[in-house]
């Protein structure tokens, strides 16, 4: 598969949390604010990148037998770095997710990837699939937590010193005033509602582009049933 292909995949044609609909629980747990979906999706993406380079470089050596609690032990090396970096430098942050950084070694993403592709492939082709997969859940993530900050707080980056220092809080954004959030969009009902009209949205672009792709095709057959005719 070509690089290009790749990027096409993780981002869009077989986006992790848009088509599969894997990692649906820390998706929709945590993203009530963009600073926590940036937070969760950055270390999701170093995780999958990681454990998909090191399943790739062992895969020759790793009986079937025992393939899959390999790929977690080496999941779970990753995310404890990854844990501790947070609890060391971002530790607002890291309480924020709380047990949503641990539960990563569970996301069906990672597990997924390493054993469809990264058990199967080279190591660059790897790491850049876990790279594309890991931006897909990320982009989604992001979005998701945008709106419903928004629609929830009426703010954007609310709280983005927690994740890039004092200097963030000048990144703050009040859209509009809120006397009280709504509840509805921070609490997962509102992440289950919001995540279902992103899914929509990608299905009718999807329509759309397949429906332009389409009309070349039946204006030439047209053309040569008229001149047939």
């Amino acid at each position: 598969m070509s690089y290009r292909e790749l990027t096409w995949q993780g981002l869009w044609q077989n986006n992790p949390a848009l088509v599969q609909l894997l990692g649906l629980c820390p998706l929709l747990a945590v993203s009530n604010t963009v600073t926590n979906a940036l937070g969760l999706g950055l270390a999701t993406l170093l995780v999958l990148v990681g454990s998909n380079i090191t399943v790739s470089l062992v895969r020759e050596w790793v009986p079937k037998e025992i393939r899959i609690p390999v790929f977690v032990m080496v999941i779970a090396t990753y995310v404890t770095v990854i844990q501790l970096l947070m609890n060391a430098y971002v530790y607002g942050l890291y309480q924020a997710l709380g047990i949503f950084i641990p539960l990563i070694v569970t996301n069906c993403v990672i597990i997924g990837r390493a054993e469809a592709y990264a058990s199967k492939n080279p190591w660059h082709h790897a790491a850049y699939d876990g790279l594309m997969m890991g931006l897909g859940f990320l982009i989604v993530l992001v979005l998701l937590g945008g709106i419903r900050e928004v629609i929830g707080n009426g703010t954007l980056f609310d709280g983005a010193e927690l994740l890039l220092g004092d200097w963030a809080t000048a990144l703050r954004i009040e859209l509009f005033a809120v006397d009280y959030p709504l509840l509805l969009a921070i609490l997962p009902p509102g992440a289950f509602i919001a995540m279902g009209f992103i899914i929509a949205l990608k299905n009718g672009i999807d329509r759309y582009l397949e429906q332009r792709a389409s009309k070349p095709v039946k204006e030439v057959t047209r053309a040569r049933v008229t001149s047939q005719g």
